[in-house]
């Protein structure tokens, strides 16, 4: 409710709701496979579902609307916004743009390790780094790449990362996305200096001040 209420705070309507089986929410909550193919589209399903819930709402269903998440959010926003076709902006705090196993072997590189204060090493550090080949295993699906949706997506998206961040490879993420924007889509993302994976309170602002100078009025 905290994030409900700073957009609110802004003049900005925000949806928000519990994963599966955590807080108030039915189903089963997904710890152990929770990169599964299966269950980042599962994820995606009910992220697409619930902007569903304001398009129909007497309110909103006029206005702009996207989807907003953190970290894992990486990869579920854009396969949402591709099952939907009432998706007309995405904003991502620390989504990695970069296959799963790409960000394990980061995350494991780095223990999740947000820098206190120093810059994290470079995915191709960490990559150099291993021992062993990296192996994806199959029982999970496929190894989610969300590149494969956002070349298909024509929305505009803005990622929010912090040049500590331990946990997401940002240098990896900034190339795939500038290779995305070279292409012609309307992406755009901001490196905060000093910051680390869990950013939104300091960059709340600039999220806001983006969805507000998008075409049409969102409230």
């Amino acid at each position: 409710m905290h994030w409900a209420e700073r957009f609110a705070s802004e003049g900005i309507a925000a949806l928000v709701y519990d994963k599966r089986g955590v807080g108030r929410s039915g189903g089963e909550y997904e710890d152990k496979q929770s990169v599964s193919e299966k269950n980042i589209s599962l994820l995606a399903d009910d992220a697409a579902a619930a902007l569903n819930v304001l398009r129909e709402h007497h309110r909103t269903k006029d206005v702009p609307l996207g989807l907003a998440g953190i970290s894992q959010a990486g990869w579920i926003v854009p396969v949402a916004a591709e099952k939907s076709d009432v998706v007309d902006f995405m904003v991502l705090w620390s989504g990695p743009v970069c296959k799963v196993s790409e960000e394990d072997i980061f995350s494991k590189y780095t223990a999740d390790h947000d820098g206190d204060g120093e810059k994290p090493p470079s995915y191709d550090e960490a990559l150099k780094a291993r021992k062993t080949k990296y192996i994806w295993p199959d029982f999970l699906g496929k190894d989610s790449d969300p590149i494969e949706s956002l070349a298909k997506l024509d929305i505009p998206g803005l990622w929010i990362f912090g040049e500590n961040d331990g946990s997401v490879p940002v240098d990896l993420s900034v190339r795939r996305l500038k290779t995305l924007i070279d292409r012609g889509h309307d992406y755009d993302y901001v490196l905060f200096s000093g910051l680390g994976h869990n950013n939104m309170s300091e960059t709340f602002a600039t999220v806001t001040d983006w969805i507000r100078q998008l075409p049409g009025d969102v409230h």
